[in-house]
């Protein structure tokens, strides 16, 4: 069963709590015992062992690596921003709208409003990144987005010059025109 409503970043901290507890697992027992899903208890795994906090000790039964927690089993702070938060969101999530983005990317440490979450998504389209899936019915249903172009985990932003910046491509894929 999946955890209800988790953002991502707190189905990693229940993902990492369990993961202590037991400190041997596969991706398969740490989905079953944290509730996450396995496809995101995939992609945290080797995160974590490229940061040096797990240790792939070999393979197990059905050939299913196993993995270990290494050293302390402290879970580093998680500082992002806003902006971070709903990039990771949007990244992975195969459809959503603005309030998907919104309840899936607030933390007690970065709060995000409804209005930050139709803005981000608003520039995101505008850049390029995000294709409607579902046009807006006012009053009936949201907009239903799904992610054009992944770049990669650091967040597009939009700069004062009112273009968008990719860390990832280290490019401006969108500058309006100039307003006389």
């Amino acid at each position: 069963m999946i955890a209800p409503r988790l953002s991502v970043a707190e189905q990693e901290r229940r993902a990492w709590s369990v993961a202590c507890a037991m400190g041997t697992f596969t991706v398969y027992s740490l989905s079953a015992k944290s509730q996450v899903r396995v496809g995101l208890v995939r992609k945290m795994v080797p995160a974590w062992g490229r940061e040096g906090r797990a240790v792939c000790e070999g393979k197990g039964a059905r050939r299913r690596h196993v993995w270990r927690i290494a050293g302390g089993r402290r879970m580093p702070a998680m500082t992002h921003s806003p902006t971070e938060n709903m990039w990771r969101t949007i990244r992975h999530l195969a459809s959503f709208s603005a309030a998907d983005v919104q309840m899936h990317s607030c933390t007690p440490d970065a709060p995000v409003t409804a209005e930050d979450a139709h803005a981000y998504c608003r520039m995101l389209m505008r850049a390029g990144y995000l294709r409607v899936l579902r046009p807006a019915q006012p009053g009936r249903a949201p907009a239903l987005y799904a992610l054009a172009r992944n770049t990669g985990p650091r967040a597009p932003v939009e700069r004062r010059v009112r273009a968008v910046w990719d860390p990832n491509t280290r490019t401006y894929p969108h500058v309006p025109e100039p307003t006389s």
